[in-house]
């Protein structure tokens, strides 16, 4: 379980699960007796990638880092370019799911043709981008 390599949430950031019943059974869940941290389970990843997971792998949603500030993070300044990178101005609503839609309703799942940003093209062999998953 996740909580055997971040640790479990602590009584404040439970404060984020808004149903108590979720919240008690999350406190019943068994203790891990240590935690490892993540520079031991991982000794030879670069400590940038290290800092950026532990960053990303946070229990409250509130104290964990954003996409933007993922993106922007040492560990990807490689890959970073603010020019190509566009932030939306509001924020994405989940209240759909909170509707019981018929089949019909439901909106069809994305698919490559319509996506509004073009796939990109192969990469060559060999190239460090050549390890990403697009």
């Amino acid at each position: 379980m996740i909580f055997n390599i971040v640790g479990p949430p602590s009584e404040e950031d439970l404060k984020v699960v808004p149903n108590e019943e979720v919240r008690d059974y999350i406190r019943k869940l068994p203790r891990p007796a240590t935690v490892t941290p993540l520079a031991e389970r991982f000794p030879k990843a670069r400590p940038e990638a290290v800092d950026l997971l532990s960053k990303m792998l946070v229990f409250n949603p509130h104290k964990r880092l954003t996409a933007v500030q993922c993106l922007e993070h040492p560990y990807l300044s490689e890959y970073h370019d603010p020019e190509d990178e566009p932030t939306s101005d509001s924020l994405f609503e989940w209240d759909f799911e909170q509707k019981d839609l018929s089949r019909d309703e439901a909106p069809p799942p994305p698919s490559r043709t319509n996506w509004t940003h073009p796939v990109p093209p192969p990469v060559p062999t060999g190239h460090v981008s050549s390890l990403l998953p697009y």
